[in-house]
């Protein structure tokens, strides 16, 4: 049982680790977007130039993110601020 528990817990760093170096991907791509941070949680923040949010969120919507030995899918839900 507790290999198991370390296979799963090595797996879901791997799943981590490989969503993170895409999203680092994607972001060296579309060197506009201003910045991107992490709030807590699932929580980010990506400052963007005016009129790129829906740019953005189609990109994210039909990007496939390699994962392991899968691929994943990701939502955006986003607010909007104007300063």
């Amino acid at each position: 049982m507790a290999e198991n528990t370390r296979k799963d817990d090595a797996q879901l760093k791997q799943q981590i680790q490989d969503l993170q170096t895409e999203v680092s991907r994607l972001r060296t791509e579309n060197r506009r977007w201003a910045k991107l941070g992490h709030i807590d949680g699932a929580n980010f923040i990506l400052i963007l130039y005016p009129g790129e949010l829906e740019t953005v969120r189609a990109r994210v919507r039909t990007h496939e993110f390699p994962c392991a030995d899968s691929v994943a899918q990701i939502a955006v839900s986003a607010g909007i601020h104007s300063v």
